[in-house]
């Protein structure tokens, strides 16, 4: 189990124009200090630039990066890893992901062992995998990925995975937790906005906090930015939490078209292709 991992990440898939310069900014000021990378994002130059921009300093930020399956074969694998230091400007990631357990994961995912007994990264792990992919992980190599990064919002989150890596110490990650304008607008969020005197997002972060999921958050905004950084000082009581739960729609993934097309493109090349 990874000790001190931050209680909340802050993504980077921007598929828009953005003055990332600021971003980084505005997210250091806002106190994060945990940046979620992909190859997939096609925006790695930029957060690179923006962070020499900032004059970060490496050491006070963690930063995952994610490889995408094209990447997965021997042939590319390390090869690609060192495409996207070169191009984020960094000599090392603290950790780093298989983005989707599709083609030769588990091939893969002993090449991720191999960048860790080098030095080359500090964490491993996976995104998108399901309790019996991360078994399989564990039956061939006899260890468990150390961070597995899922869809959670108050509409779908897989408990069975979810229970399974908190029982294996598994660190569970939260995408796209605020999935959409009516999730912010439901009835019970707004209700527990109002007791708790927070604003929608809020009590969807928390939510998901208090499940023991690291809520991967987004936003540019400085404000946005804050107020996501801002749910450590209240707790949702046990009943307060059931309310949530009822939310959640069974045999319903509101991101798998989105995911189905990305599954369709596994033969992208980042420093080719354009959103």
């Amino acid at each position: 189990m990874i000790k001190n991992y931050p209680p909340i990440s802050l993504g980077t898939a921007f598929f828009k124009e953005l003055d990332y310069s600021l971003f980084i900014s505005n997210a250091l000021e806002a106190g994060y200090t945990h940046l979620d990378l992909a190859a997939r994002y096609l925006n790695e130059k930029k957060i690179g630039k923006a962070l020499k921009d900032n004059n970060v300093d490496r050491n006070s930020l963690i930063i995952t990066e994610k490889i995408w399956p094209c990447d997965y074969k021997e042939n590319r694998f390390f090869k690609a890893y060192d495409e996207m230091l070169n191009r984020v400007g960094l000599t090392y990631f603290d950790i780093v992901l298989l983005h989707k357990p599709v083609k030769d994961y588990l091939g893969a995912y002993q090449r991720l062992i191999s960048l860790r007994e080098k030095g080359l990264v500090k964490h491993i792990g996976v995104s998108n995998f399901s309790k019996k992919q991360i078994e399989e992980i564990y039956q061939k190599f006899n260890e468990y990925p150390e961070i597995n990064q899922i869809e959670t919002n108050i509409y779908y989150y897989d408990l069975e995975t979810i229970e399974y890596c908190k029982e294996k110490g598994i660190v569970v990650e939260g995408y796209s937790p605020i999935l959409n304008k009516k999730s912010r607008e439901e009835k019970v969020i707004l209700d527990l906005a109002k007791k708790y005197q927070k604003d929608a997002t809020q009590i969807i972060l928390r939510f998901i906090y208090q499940l023991g999921i690291t809520p991967v958050v987004k936003s540019s905004s400085l404000k946005h930015l804050k107020s996501n950084n801002d749910i450590w000082n209240f707790i949702i009581s046990e009943e307060d939490m059931n309310l949530i739960k009822g939310l959640r729609k069974k045999d319903f993934r509101p991101l798998k078209k989105l995911l189905d097309f990305f599954g369709d493109r596994m033969n992208f090349h980042p420093e080719k292709e354009k959103i």
